[in-house]
């Protein structure tokens, strides 16, 4: 046998070879895809998480927003009530059957 003869590989041996290089490669990009999509799993939660924040403080505000706006619009018919009577109803009731105005017992 040559030299040349000794430094050659079988066919088999070539496509065995090329086989496993083709497939640490593909294996390499399957661990950077599945980290990518670790990634966006996670910035997708943040997400959620961040927008779920954004809603319950708005719906926060919103409450809030619409609290003041009633206690606004109580205080604006007690005043109106107590101008006409020329009383305050502060310590006061008013009985639901004859709508008369009591004071409140102690």
């Amino acid at each position: 046998m040559s030299e040349e003869t000794e430094m050659k590989i079988t066919q088999l041996e070539y496509w065995e070879w090329m086989s496993s290089i083709h497939r640490m490669a593909r294996k390499r990009l399957e661990v950077v895809q599945a980290e990518s999509e670790v990634k966006i799993l996670q910035m997708e939660a943040a997400l959620k998480q961040a927008q779920s924040t954004i809603a319950m403080k708005t719906k926060v505000v919103q409450s809030k927003d619409e609290a003041e706006e009633a206690k606004k619009d109580y205080l604006q018919v007690k005043e109106k009530i107590e101008k006409r009577l020329g009383i305050t109803l502060n310590d006061k009731m008013i009985d639901e059957v004859t709508l008369e105005v009591k004071e409140v017992p102690k």
